[in-house]
């Protein structure tokens, strides 16, 4: 099948909008980074809520350190042994945790659009904005899982060499192909 060369304002046009598509995923990529960086901060900042140090940490806080310990070390770790880099492995981190902040947004913002619609708006009690130790344990509960998530499963290098790997031994003609023709 043949294509025909563009012209230059199809060329230019394309040209402009893979510019707009790159500078697009930057900013959507930068503005995860950012949430999941200001909602990690944030959540360190509720265990120490009341600047008393190590006074202030209940037991379900210290449960999360010490899982959020032991999930970074694994996601470390698996870092480490799918040769992903140190800004890479953090970007992955970030990245999940600021998308774990914008389905929270979009369903508290579904929520409240449902609840003025019925007009149980001014009765409704805020159970995730209160400062109760199930809605603590369900935030670190999410956390947890999104740093659980965001560990890297294989390797970049070996995924890539897999496939042009697999690309080169389907070109090439077997002997059940040509029996099959």
């Amino acid at each position: 099948m043949e294509h025909r060369k563009l012209s230059l304002m199809s060329k230019l046009d394309n040209g402009l909008t893979k510019g707009l598509c790159i500078i697009l995923r930057w900013i959507k990529n930068f503005s995860l980074w950012l949430l999941g960086a200001v909602l990690l901060q944030r959540s360190i900042k509720m265990v120490f809520e009341y600047d008393e140090g190590l006074a202030d940490i209940s037991w379900h806080e210290w449960g999360f350190f010490l899982l959020m310990a032991l999930l970074l070390w694994r996601h470390i770790h698996y870092c480490n042994h799918f040769s992903t880099s140190y800004w890479r492995g953090l970007s992955r981190l970030l990245i999940a945790q600021g998308i774990l902040g914008v389905l929270f947004f979009f369903f508290m913002g579904l929520l409240l659009v449902l609840l003025s619609l019925n007009g149980d708006l001014g009765n409704f009690s805020f159970a995730l904005l209160r400062d109760t130790p199930t809605a603590k344990v369900v935030h670190y509960s999410f956390i947890l899982l999104t740093v659980y998530l965001a560990a890297p499963l294989y390797s970049e290098l070996s995924s890539a060499k897999q496939t042009t790997s697999t690309q080169i031994e389907s070109a090439i003609p077997t002997v059940t192909d040509e029996i099959v023709q």
